[in-house]
């Protein structure tokens, strides 16, 4: 299926959305929008957050603490890309995984699956050269029915 294709499609759908909104009753509307929702649930139940290394351009402590925590778990759980780094205020190193790599752990049942990203742009508005800038971030990924656990043990 081509570029092409999905967009046809892509314009039909949305087509057939806009003559729903406009022919079809509100309450028709809102049962068919919480249809789409179970099914959208059913068919991808997973939650993603995003945890970024820095806040309204803070360090985000929970990046930190995520960050070592993960490289207690990357060396156990067999993770093929590490990177070894030594913070200016630390005596040791660290263990952190490489970008796009991946690890699973189990916490009281749930599943959760963590991923690094690490982004690099050019933040530059005047035309000059100037450092590039790296955004890095883990994205933590879970089943919908574990969010409780998650989100307020884990």
């Amino acid at each position: 299926m081509g570029l092409i294709d999905v967009g046809s499609r892509l314009a039909g759908l949305m087509f057939i959305w806009g003559t729903i909104q406009q022919l079809f009753p509100q309450i028709l509307r809102k049962r068919i929008n919480s249809f789409w929702n179970r099914l959208k649930n059913y068919l991808y139940p997973y939650v993603q957050i995003a945890i970024d290394e820095f806040s309204n351009g803070k360090s985000n402590e929970i990046y930190r603490l995520v960050d070592a925590y993960l490289g207690t778990k990357s060396i156990d759980n067999g993770a093929k890309y590490l990177k070894a780094e030594k913070p200016d205020n630390c005596k040791s190193f660290t263990v952190v995984l490489e970008e796009g790599e991946e690890i699973s752990d189990v916490f009281e049942g749930a599943r959760v699956s963590w991923r690094s990203y690490r982004e690099t742009f050019d933040e530059n508005s005047q035309g000059r050269k100037s450092q590039p800038i790296e955004k890095k971030n883990y994205t933590i990924t879970f089943n919908e029915q574990h969010r409780e656990i998650v989100t307020g043990e884990y």
